[in-house]
């Protein structure tokens, strides 16, 4: 039986969860289309067809809106697991050392700590504007389905059901980065999909000896030959 290491594991697992969070996201960003709606032509609830014909100017206005939103949150998500996949390769999580002893621990590999505080704020900038336009997008949506199309009290819990689905994610992901960025002016490598939070502190083993492997196999090719010495 094959032995999968431990950040394969973890990649895994990560990825799992952006999947599940993946099908949140459409649900609470298309809500013009998953949330039931009356069709007045027909006085039934509109089937997954109907939410796409026969529309209004202002229809249409919410439907690019859901789809612009879903847009940023793709974006949100990709950004997301670029950090995580990254932190999970090159560092570690030790009970050994506090969370905070992160860029100490690293500062024999600057270049990482460089890239985690990069990947931090391209998170949290992504998750700002995940976050701006989603309220616009709940607003216009609410105001479509519950007053134009509103189909009894379904329509306003599987509304409250979808957009609850992905604001717990969106303020999971603010709350960490925020902590990450904002630690009294110390840098920070939690993860953000985790179950049980992880505090990135240390260097990943593995990714150390690959780098001094490179350095060493990169000493010794440019290693100038004696003078007068033959080379086969």
């Amino acid at each position: 039986m094959v032995k999968l290491d431990n950040d394969v594991k973890e990649l895994v697992r990560s990825y799992a969860a952006s999947l599940l969070e993946g099908y949140k996201i459409v649900l609470a960003c298309l809500l013009s289309v998953f949330v039931p709606q009356l069709c007045p032509e027909t006085q039934q609830t509109c089937t997954f067809r109907e939410n796409f014909s026969n529309l209004s100017d202002y229809n249409i206005l919410v439907i690019v809106i859901n789809f612009l939103c879903l847009a940023f949150f793709l974006r949100l998500s990709y950004r997301q697991n670029k950090r995580e996949t990254y932190l999970i390769t090159h560092l570690d999580a030790s009970r050994e050392y506090a969370v905070s002893a992160f860029e100490t621990n690293s500062a024999s590999f600057p270049n990482v700590v460089i890239r985690v505080k990069q990947h931090n704020r391209n998170v949290i900038q992504a998750a700002r504007q995940a976050a701006f336009v989603f309220v616009i997008n709940t607003i216009l949506s609410a105001v479509l389905v519950c007053h134009f199309y509103y189909d009894g009290f379904r329509t306003v819990t599987t509304l409250i059901t979808n957009v609850l689905l992905v604001s717990g994610q969106l303020f999971n992901v603010w709350s960490v980065l925020t902590e990450c960025t904002c630690t009294e002016g110390v840098e920070l490598a939690l993860s953000t999909y985790q179950t049980t939070p992880i505090g990135y502190n240390v260097l990943d083993k593995d990714y150390v000896e690959r780098k001094r492997g490179k350095v060493e196999l990169t000493t010794v090719v440019s290693a100038p030959t004696a003078a007068g010495t033959k080379t086969a």
